[in-house]
């Protein structure tokens, strides 16, 4: 993401990263602190987003306490993520 940016700061792909995850004010693993609009997508800001947050965020129950596979349709503990896929084919001859 720090490639698109400085390659092109000014396109339209560059600035809405910029909007969405160049926000500052998190502490990288290495100790350094991220700056807001600097141009420069460190780690914590992905870490912190609440995009991505919202987006990887665990919504179902697959393990029990003890670590055993044990899907819980009610949910009552989320550790897991689902997603969905889709696809579409034609038949084909040759």
């Amino acid at each position: 993401m720090t490639h698109i940016i400085q390659a092109d700061p000014e396109a339209s792909i560059a600035v809405t990263i910029g909007q969405l995850f160049d926000m500052g004010g998190c502490t990288n693993p290495d100790g350094t602190v991220a700056q807001s609009s600097d141009g420069k997508i460190d780690v914590c800001e992905l870490l912190t987003s609440p995009l991505l947050n919202g987006l990887l965020q665990p919504d179902v129950q697959i393990w029990d306490a003890q670590g055993n596979y044990a899907p819980n349709p009610l949910g009552g503990n989320a550790d897991s993520m689902s997603i969905g896929l889709g696809f579409s084919a034609v038949v084909a001859s040759y």
